[in-house]
């Protein structure tokens, strides 16, 4: 079962700015823990919240529908709510959605301060620390000054802890191109510059090399730019494009591009949220994919239109998960929803989805075999 950890506490030097260290998952068992701690914290009064994300593990549409929430709720009174150190995984999921626009993201408790309002010399001051409102004894953050608590009397106890490295890629079998011999490694290649990755394009399959360091350490996939920890010599695979990388015992990471087009899946909740996330993200992806703006547009719309019908007909407005696929290729774009709800009537092609039908050369629903609803939709190039 999931488990979600909360922990406050104040900063010495910034006291209106309070400091929450999560660890654990943010999925559907733990929302309502996640929010009624941070529901709490306004009640005392906090309007400016650092949320320390680097012991998230795990977080969903659920979670992330409800930090969009409370983001909105912190900015309304006045102040704001910044992530801090966000996990590469995590990042990847937000940018996903499309909600990378609905955060602030920084790296550092002194970017962060200086995000809501106080400058680089406050961070920079010596601190002090107790214990958290809610919580006794929260682990002080070893970016940020020493943390005290509201309304106590500063006690200096500086207790630096070593932060968690994100943990992204999993080890997988080896690829099978043949790795750099490690006993006498070739000079290096410098890595091209990333840049955005476009799903109807293969990556290239002639391996690319970044130049020896130790291990552990994290750098950008050659494919996709997305970081990647490198625990050891190994063979890995990158989350996002699915390239091969193989790192020896020089330190030398090679990375081998995938030839054929990856689809992109989502697992998303039955709101509003989730409904405006998935469309921005599919009509970023048609853009990449070349079709014009209005196609692109009519493609959001109509992305739009399942997701309310997959909501108010299949789960009759009762918050669930669907899962969503979405395809590019030479040829054209799909997309692709299954549900586990209701299933649809007969006529609901020309009923429930009067544009979907019509903005999309191939729309098909299909009964799952499982229960509930296959909708594929296909759009031509």
């Amino acid at each position: 079962m999931s488990e979600l950890k909360v922990r406050f506490s104040r900063f010495a030097t910034a006291k209106e700015v309070f400091l929450a260290e999560l660890s654990g998952s943010i999925d559907a068992s733990t929302v309502d823990k996640f929010q009624e701690e941070l529901q709490k914290a306004r009640k005392q009064g906090v309007n400016k919240l650092v949320l320390d994300v680097s012991g998230i593990k795990y977080v969903n549409s659920t979670g992330l529908g409800s930090l969009v929430k409370f983001a909105d709720t912190f900015r309304s009174a006045g102040g704001g709510l910044v992530l801090l150190k966000v996990p590469p995984k995590m990042k990847i999921v937000i940018e996903m959605l499309g909600l990378h626009e609905f955060f602030d993201m920084y790296n550092t408790s002194r970017e962060a301060l200086v995000k809501l309002g106080y400058g680089a010399a406050a961070s920079a001051q010596p601190a002090e620390e107790v214990s958290a409102p809610t919580t006794p004894k929260p682990p002080v953050n070893t970016e940020a000054p020493t943390l005290v608590k509201p309304g106590a009397a500063p006690t200096p106890q500086p207790s630096p802890v070593t932060p968690l490295a994100p943990k992204v890629a999993k080890p997988t079998a080896a690829p099978s191109a043949q790795p750099p011999a490690a006993a006498s490694p070739k000079p290096a290649a410098t890595a091209p510059k990333p840049t955005t990755p476009t799903p109807s394009k293969a990556a290239p399959s002639r391996p690319r090399t970044i130049a020896p360091r130790g291990y552990p350490q994290i750098i950008p996939c050659a494919s996709c730019s997305v970081d990647i920890e490198i625990g050891g010599a190994g063979s890995y695979k990158c989350p996002r494009c699915s390239s091969l990388i193989y790192a020896d015992n020089a330190g030398n990471v090679n990375f081998y591009g995938v030839k054929k087009p990856i689809p992109l899946q989502l697992v998303l909740v039955s709101d509003g949220v989730s409904t405006e996330a998935l469309k921005r993200f599919v009509g970023a992806v048609a853009e990449q994919a070349g079709f014009d703006a209005a196609a692109a547009n009519a493609i959001k719309s109509a992305t739009e239109e399942v997701a309310q019908v997959i909501a108010s007909s299949v789960y009759n407005n009762s918050e669930n998960t669907y899962s969503v696929m979405v395809l590019v290729e030479p040829q054209g774009l799909t997309i692709k929803f299954a549900d586990h709800g209701e299933s649809l009537p007969q006529d609901a092609k020309r009923k429930l989805f009067p544009q979907s039908s019509l903005a999309f050369e191939e729309f098909e629903i299909t009964p799952h075999q499982k229960g509930g609803n296959i909708i594929r939709l296909f759009k031509k190039k």
